[in-house]
């Protein structure tokens, strides 16, 4: 897992709780790693590991903290490592994310070791479909807290509806409308 993701699990803790619940959870999860480092890889292990015990030790469900989390990477993390790249993305949510392919493209021509999602995007008339192609499992809530993230940074309410889900496909769909 890339070390930004980690990096907004961090955050997302220490803001809303204090570094030493961030301690705490570390300690639970058995992660000894001091600082992220944003562009290097990490064992998804490690992510997964902080979740479990994030959601143990603060008493909410792990969906709800991968969602957290996801709404944390942009609105944090993303906007203070990729701000410019994220600007230019577009000038309101349909744009952003008709051109989510174009900054994962970008994305990996920084950091070549990552292995991020990919999105596939379709319009239709007011609509967007996005199907979600992941060769790891779990992270839906991060992703779908992720759009609602970039909703939120344009100032769009929208409504996500997932339509299929990868256990059952080859990816997630989700059929994102807004106002």
């Amino acid at each position: 897992m890339h070390g930004t993701v980690n990096k907004a699990i961090e955050r997302l803790i220490t803001k809303r709780h204090s570094v030493d619940k961030w301690k705490e959870i570390k300690k639970d999860a058995k992660v000894f790693i001091n600082v992220f480092q944003s562009n290097e890889p990490y064992d998804d292990n490690i992510t997964f590991n902080l979740i479990n015990s994030s959601s143990r030790i603060l008493k909410i469900s792990s969906d709800s903290m991968l969602f957290e989390s996801g709404k944390c990477w942009v609105l944090d993390i993303g906007l203070t490592n990729y701000g410019s790249m994220i600007t230019a993305a577009g000038n309101n949510f349909e744009e952003f994310m008709l051109n989510i392919p174009n900054f994962q493209t970008r994305l990996q021509l920084l950091y070549p070791n990552m292995e991020p999602p990919e999105f596939i995007i379709h319009a239709d008339h007011g609509k967007i479909y996005c199907e979600y192609h992941s060769q790891r499992d779990g992270l839906t809530p991060f992703i779908i807290g992720a759009i609602h993230a970039i909703g939120d940074l344009y100032d769009t309410k929208i409504n996500l509806e997932q339509l299929n889900h990868k256990s059952e496909n080859e990816f997630n769909l989700f059929k994102i409308s807004w106002n």
